[in-house]
Parts: structure tokens; C-alpha cells; sequence
């Protein structure tokens, strides 16, 4: 790749490069349009959702009752509470292993960020309000709120990059403080 950049800058044709990374810029920002309808209707909702994802998430818990949440997240920290004292008591009896992963696997058990549910943070209306404070929505223009929509994502992107790093922060797991998420998250660095 070096060598076809090398290519086009030594012989004067740079601009075709300038060009190409405009027009990727660009690109990126704009939706995929299809011609048909319903798959355009499924873009339009997706494109809604991935950046309302804490408004989203905020509605779908008062939808489903937060009592009734709060519950279910109990029964479930019960549940990855037990399975981590197992595995912590179970961890000296297996002779597989040595000493040594022992104590890796040890302080792996000990390092694990464990999210289960929602940050409370979702249901702060002001907290929503000050997170969208700066989004832009046009009520008819489908493309311009595709472009917006991104730049506001891209933004917020930026900013992550200055602010201060919380392990184990919510903003780990989703991106725009998202918690619309149903995984268990592996990360090979830290597992």
C-alpha cells in the first residue's frame, strides 16, 4: 500500500489521493439509500436508534417498570456473584493448573467489571437533556439527519478521547453512553 501511495505522490498525481479521501469522508457521513421502501423505513429506524440509544434505553426500562428491572438485575448479580465465588473457591483444588495461572486466573476473577442492567445515570432526564443538548434533528430531511446524526456521534467520539478514563465505565461496553446491550463482552487484553 506504501508503494501505491509512493506511486501517485512521486509522479504528480497526489490530488487523485486528496480526492478519494474527500470523497470517503464524505461518504461515510451519508446513509445508504435503497429503493426500496421498507428496507429504507429499517435504515431510517436503525439509524434512530444507534444515536437515541440512552433515550431508548430509558424508555424501554420505564416501559418494562423499573421495580420490575431493578428485580431481574438483583436475580442476575446473584447469579455472576455465585458463579465468581465458585470459580474462586474451585481455583486451588485443580491440579491441571500451576501455581502460576492460578494466580493469573486469580486476578483475572478479581479485574472482571461485571454491568448488569443500566446505569442510573439513563433515567436522569437533565443528565438526557445536557447529552443531546448539542443534537440537531430536522423533522422532513431524512439525509440531512443521517449527516447530523453522524456528526454528532463523531463529536462525541472526539470528546471521548479527552476525557478522563473510567474503568469499568458504561461507555466501555456501548458507544454514546449506550446501554441497549444483551452481551457478555470478552476483551482479549484484559480476559
Amino acid at each position: 500500500m506504501n508503494d501505491l501511495v509512493e506511486s501517485y505522490r512521486s509522479s504528480g498525481r497526489s490530488r487523485v489521493l486528496e480526492d478519494y479521501l474527500i470523497w470517503r469522508v464524505l461518504c461515510s457521513f451519508f446513509p445508504d439509500h435503497s429503493s426500496d421502501r421498507a428496507q429504507h423505513r429499517e435504515n431510517c429506524l436503525k439509524d434512530t436508534e444507534s444515536l437515541f440509544v440512552p433515550a431508548v434505553t430509558a424508555m424501554y426500562i420505564r416501559a418494562k417498570g423499573v421495580a420490575q428491572t431493578d428485580r431481574v438485575v438483583d436475580e442476575v448479580d446473584a447469579i455472576v456473584t455465585s458463579m465468581k465465588r465458585a470459580f474462586r473457591s474451585n481455583l486451588p483444588s485443580l491440579r491441571w493448573m500451576s501455581e502460576a495461572s492460578a494466580r493469573a486466573a486469580s486476578a483475572k476473577l478479581e479485574a472482571i467489571a461485571d454491568h448488569v442492567g443500566f446505569p442510573g445515570f439513563v433515567l436522569n432526564s437533565t443528565w438526557l437533556d445536557g447529552l443531546y443538548a448539542t443534537a440537531a434533528v430536522s423533522d422532513s430531511d431524512h439525509v440531512l439527519n443521517s449527516v447530523l446524526g453522524k456528526t454528532f456521534l463523531k463529536r462525541a467520539d472526539v470528546e471521548s478521547l479527552f476525557a478522563g478514563y473510567e474503568r469499568g465505565a458504561w461507555n466501555d461496553f456501548s458507544h454514546v453512553s449506550g446501554v441497549v446491550a444483551v452481551n457478555a463482552y470478552y476483551n482479549q487484553v484484559n480476559n
